[in-house]
C-alpha cells in the first residue's frame, strides 16, 4: 500500500514514520512495525462522524452529524454489520448541512408554537425541528429563532406541538444531510457510525508491514544534527536525555528504575502495561477513561453519574495518583489507588528530624473519584519514576 486514509499536516518530499514500533496496548501481545517512507502528494483528510437521524432502506438522502471534508463523487462507509443492519458504501452526489442537537430548558406543553431550547447553533428559519424522545418525538418548521442568551433561545415554529414534553428532551435539527447517487440497502439507526476515508497521503516506497486502523503517522521533521557518527544502533522510542537540562523532565532526587522515551503519554488519559520477561501482563491500567477495556482491572460494571468502568483517575496540576499502602494490588484500578496533592519541603530536613516544613499542606489521603468524560488533567512525574 502507499496512501493513508487519513490526512495528516505533511508536505511533498518529507519524512513521516509509520507505527509505534512497541507492544500496542489495543490488541494484547500485539506487535506494530515501525517504518519510514517519503511522502509524495497530501491529499483531503477524511470524516468519521455518525448519523443524525434513522436513515430507512430505499432512502437517498442520509442525515448526518458532520459534513467537514464530505464532497460530492466521495464514497462513505456506513454502520456496522449487525443483525437487521449491514455495512455499505455510497456515493455523495450532493453536501447539505450537518444535523443539530439542543434540549429544551423549560416544559412546552399540548398546543405551543415556541420552545425555549439550550443552544440554537446550525438552527436555521425553514429547516425541521424533532422535538422529544423517540416515544414521543414530533416534527415541525423552524419559522424563527430568538438571540440566544447564558441559559435559553426561543424558537417559533409551525405546527402546534401535538404533546407536551419536558425539560431536557431532545431537539434536533436533522440538516439537509448528504444526498446519494443509489438508495439505501439496509435500514441505518441514528447514532451509528460512517465514515469518509478522504484522499489521505501518498508515499513512497510501498509498506512493507501490516498496519492497523489508529496507528500513529507522525512527520519526522528536520531532527537533530550531530557533531560525530553514532556508534550504536538505537530503537525507536530510545530515551535521549541532556542532563544539562533541568527545567524539563523528570528531575527527582530519587533515580529511577528505567527511563521512559515513549511512546508518548497522554495527559487526559491512557493505559500502561507491565509485563514480564515471556512478555505475559503481570500488571495493567486505565486513566483518565476506560482507553483499552482489556487493560482495566477490576468490576467494570458500576453506573451512575461520572462512572465509566474502572479506572484511574487523571490527577491535575499539583496532583498525584499513587497506589497506597506503597505497593498495594488487589486487581482494582478503582480501588488501589489514592488521589493527593503534591507536596515540597520548603526547607531543608536533616536525618532524623520528627518534623518538616512544607510549602503546601499534603490533603488527607482518599480513594480518588473517577474522572468525567472529558477531564483534562496530567500525570505527575513522580508517577513516572
Amino acid at each position: 500500500a502507499g496512501t493513508i486514509v487519513e490526512g495528516k499536516e505533511d508536505t511533498a518530499g518529507e519524512k513521516i514514520a509509520l507505527g509505534y514500533g512497541a507492544t500496542y496496548p489495543a490488541v494484547a501481545r500485539g506487535l506494530e512495525r515501525y517504518e519510514v517512507a517519503t511522502v509524495t502528494a497530501v491529499g483531503k483528510p477524511g470524516t468519521q462522524a455518525f448519523l443524525g437521524a434513522d436513515a430507512v432502506a430505499g432512502a437517498t438522502n442520509i442525515k448526518v452529524t458532520s459534513v467537514a471534508n464530505i464532497s460530492a463523487g466521495d464514497k462513505i462507509r456506513l454502520d456496522i454489520d449487525s443483525v437487521g443492519h449491514g455495512i455499505e458504501t455510497v456515493t455523495v452526489t450532493k453536501v447539505g448541512t450537518q444535523s443539530s442537537r439542543s434540549a429544551l430548558s423549560a416544559n412546552a406543553s399540548a398546543g405551543a408554537t415556541n420552545i425555549n431550547v439550550r443552544g440554537v447553533n446550525g438552527l436555521v428559519v425553514g429547516d425541521k425541528l424533532t422535538v422529544g424522545t423517540p416515544a414521543n418525538h414530533e416534527t415541525v418548521t423552524i419559522t424563527a429563532v430568538g438571540a440566544p442568551s447564558q441559559t435559553s433561545t426561543a424558537v417559533d415554529f409551525t405546527p402546534a406541538l401535538a404533546m407536551a414534553h419536558a425539560t431536557g428532551e431532545v431537539v434536533t435539527d436533522p440538516g439537509t444531510g448528504l444526498d446519494l447517487a443509489a438508495p439505501l440497502r439496509f435500514n441505518h439507526a441514528a447514532n451509528l457510525p460512517f465514515s469518509d476515508r478522504g484522499t489521505g497521503i501518498s508515499f513512497q516506497p510501498a509498506t512493507a508491514f501490516v498496519h492497523q486502523s489508529n496507528e500513529p503517522v507522525q512527520a519526522l521533521g528536520t531532527g537533530i544534527t550531530l557533531d560525530s557518527p553514532l556508534a550504536l544502533n538505537h530503537a525507536i522510542n530510545a530515551v535521549v536525555r541532556d542532563a544539562a537540562v533541568t527545567t524539563a523532565g523528570y528531575q527527582g532526587m530519587t533515580q529511577p528504575n528505567q527511563w521512559f522515551g515513549g511512546p508518548a503519554l497522554s495527559p487526559a488519559a491512557g493505559s500502561m502495561v507491565l509485563r514480564d520477561a515471556a512478555g505475559l501482563v503481570v500488571d495493567s491500567l486505565n486513566y483518565g477513561l476506560l482507553v483499552d477495556p482489556w487493560a482495566a482491572e477490576g468490576y467494570q460494571a458500576a453506573s451512575g453519574s461520572g462512572q465509566s468502568g474502572c479506572r484511574v483517575t487523571a490527577p491535575g496540576p499539583g496532583r498525584s495518583v499513587g497506589r497506597f499502602p506503597d505497593g498495594a494490588d488487589t486487581d482494582s484500578n478503582c480501588t488501589d489507588f489514592l488521589l493527593q496533592s503534591v507536596a515540597t519541603l520548603s526547607a531543608a530536613s536533616a536525618a532524623g528530624a520528627a518534623g518538616s516544613s512544607t510549602s503546601t499542606a499534603p490533603s488527607s489521603r482518599r480513594p480518588a473519584p473517577r474522572a468525567s468524560s472529558g477531564q483534562s488533567s496530567r500525570l505527575s512525574d513522580e508517577e513516572l519514576s
